[in-house]
């Protein structure tokens, strides 16, 4: 036989785990990983299950575990290609959790090895870090030092974007709710919302000058439409601020969305084994 008796039987935990991230179910799919690794410790096949555990659990967001798992890989050899792997999908699952400073921070445990891909791979993830983080100068200083060539030009594209995240007009906020403060509704119209500039005009417009217009004759009935033209004038100059900040966080995200969907190879794409 080509293979023990064991073996073959322990084969098909391989089997159902792949059938089982084909369905989705990859906390299950992790399980058979770990359970062949564990099992069959001096296989050849052994630190790739163990690693693929780690894969699987990165697809059911468990980030944690997933670092469980390649910090054990790292620790029974960190030196050779699945630790190496398992140190930079460590670092990705905290890009993927947004916790962009321990990317930025990431060093891989054995310092004697010199891999030149791990070393462009690594950068390439510090770049896409500072990248999100927007700090675009960063981002645009670590993807230049990346050869062109790397990750199907990847990092070339990823400069260039970077590059014009320099560039990415911004409203001030600041601005907005003083030109509201002096006319309501001028902040709206300073971001492009004419329809709700005319609004709070009128609103705010409406109810002062009619408080005004009315306080001889009847002073309760004006006194509330002052307040109550207070009150929209207050919103008017506040939510032309916050307004204006909601618009330049959706610029960014818009930014962000196309450079992913556009890149020819995402950060969490490399080693995917």
């Amino acid at each position: 036989m080509s293979c023990s008796i064991a073996f073959c039987d322990d084969s098909i935990l391989l089997r159902l785990a792949e059938k089982l991230d084909s369905l989705g179910e990859h906390d299950r799919s992790a399980v058979e990983y770990l359970r062949f690794a564990y099992k069959n410790p001096d296989d050849a096949l052994a630190r790739w299950s163990l690693f693929r555990a780690g894969r699987e659990l990165e697809k059911d967001r468990n980030f944690h575990g997933a670092r469980a798992i390649y910090k054990e890989i790292v620790e029974k050899n960190p030196c050779d290609s699945f630790a190496l792997a398992g140190s930079y999908r460590s670092a990705v699952s905290f890009f993927n959790e947004g916790l962009l400073f321990r990317v930025v921070d990431f060093e891989p445990e054995c310092k004697k090895l010199d891999d030149e891909k791990f070393h462009y791979s690594s950068n390439y993830l510090k770049g896409w870090a500072f990248f999100l983080g927007r700090d675009y100068t960063n981002a645009e200083s670590i993807f230049a030092r990346i050869p062109d060539e790397f990750a199907d030009s990847s990092a070339l594209f990823m400069r260039e974007k970077s590059h014009d995240g320099l560039n990415i007009p911004k409203k001030s906020p600041i601005l907005a709710a003083s030109m509201s403060a002096i006319i309501p509704g001028a902040g709206r119209a300073y971001l492009g919302r004419w329809g709700d500039a005319l609004i709070d005009l009128i609103a705010v417009g409406g109810t002062l000058g009619g408080g005004y217009a009315t306080f001889e004759n009847d002073r309760t009935f004006a006194i509330g439409l002052l307040i109550l033209g207070i009150i929209l004038y207050g919103g008017n100059v506040y939510g032309s601020y916050v307004g204006t900040c909601w618009q330049n966080e959706e610029i960014q995200l818009r930014f962000y969305e196309e450079t992913r969907n556009h890149v020819n190879r995402r950060p969490e794409e490399l080693y995917d084994y």
